[in-house]
């Protein structure tokens, strides 16, 4: 295939990481250096003439403070991300330029989108490519996927940057905002958050774990050469073939995956009870342990069903379930160990 005739002029750089990792840092970086930097098959080079426009969203900028979560007679935070995913999809869709963004998309309230433009006005310029930086905890996976089906719908570059950093540091990096977060919602988010996971999620391969506790600039050759392959394989649109033969085939694909994958999962689950009466004599133990492997398999199977989680393998074989070394249940064992990590 010809690259460079397949390669997209915009691309979605998806930030995520806990409150005071330093995603605002980077991403006043990428708009300072990135669109400096021209990016070759072997090497990087610094170049005087911009070769991009680099449009950092600030999800702090667009979502008002202290919002009351209660109240229903504000919008909520979801709401307000909702919006602002419009708004990225109108921006994808659109030939960025202020005189085709003027009009405001219909899902999206006035003040908003008046923020919005705003924040595109001030940044862009003239250049071929487009680089759209969002500069938000995105700490759910579910949040990022919303980007990744943008970038699909409109087959445009999709990478992910997750900031990791002590959350000692991050809670005195905190400290010095002019508005600092409370340190119980700094924690709690670091218990919560999803890092992208490659070995799970296919749709997550352009993405790479940048440690903000060194120098964030020296990172910056890594980044270029991420956002530069993203870009030459822009993520592509699913083809219908035929509408009727696809839903029927997806319909079926589906189901099987979801009944291969709770055969799986209660085969986990089951094995690990089975390891444990040998050991917690505690009948009250037992119970809070088979609890807590059974609300781990309802939330693994909550995923594959809401396709948060995918399997880039074949589960046409009908008793692929049966066989603990198939590349499915591995797959599932590992999402299942990794949830069991996190609230242990």
């Amino acid at each position: 295939m010809d690259t460079q005739s397949s390669k997209s002029s915009k691309c979605l750089v998806v930030l995520s990481g806990i409150p005071g990792c330093g995603k605002s840092t980077l991403a006043k970086l990428l708009y300072d250096k990135l669109g400096g930097i021209y990016v070759e098959e072997q090497s990087t080079h610094f170049k005087s003439s911009k070769c991009f426009d680099v449009i950092v969203v600030s999800y702090d900028e667009l979502i008002p403070e202290n919002i009351p979560l209660d109240d229903k007679s504000q919008q909520t935070w979801k709401e307000y991300r909702e919006e602002i995913a419009f708004c990225i999809d109108y921006l994808v869709n659109k030939e960025i330029s202020l005189a085709n963004l003027t009009k405001p998309p219909s899902d999206v309230n006035d003040t908003l989108w008046g923020k919005f433009y705003a924040i595109v006005r001030r940044q862009i310029t003239s250049a071929e490519s487009v680089v759209i930086v969002l500069d938000d905890n995105m700490y759910y996976t579910s949040m990022r996927h919303k980007y990744f089906q943008i970038a699909r719908k409109y087959t445009c570059g999709f990478c992910q940057l997750h900031l990791a950093c002590n959350i000692q540091t991050a809670l005195e990096r905190n400290l010095k905002r002019s508005q600092p977060i409370t340190e119980d919602v700094i924690v709690a988010m670091a218990t919560k958050i999803e890092p992208p996971n490659t070995h799970i999620n296919s749709w997550e391969t352009n993405s790479i774990v940048i440690n903000t506790e060194s120098n964030i600039e020296s990172q910056l050759p890594r980044i270029m050469t991420l956002v530069n392959t993203a870009m030459l394989n822009p993520v592509q649109p699913i083809e219908e073939i035929d509408p009727m033969i696809t839903a029927e085939s997806r319909q079926i694909c589906s189901s099987n995956v979801i009944h291969q994958s709770d055969q799986i999962l209660r085969k986990i689950v089951s094995h690990k009870m089975s390891n444990l009466k040998g050991i917690a004599g505690d009948k009250s133990t037992l119970q809070q342990l088979s609890k807590k492997y059974i609300d781990i398999r309802k939330t693994c199977l909550d995923k594959i069903k809401s396709g948060q989680v995918s399997f880039p393998v074949a589960v046409d074989e009908p008793n692929v379930s049966c066989d603990i070394n198939s590349e499915l249940y591995q797959q599932i064992l590992r999402l299942f160990e990794q949830l069991l990590k996190e609230i242990t």
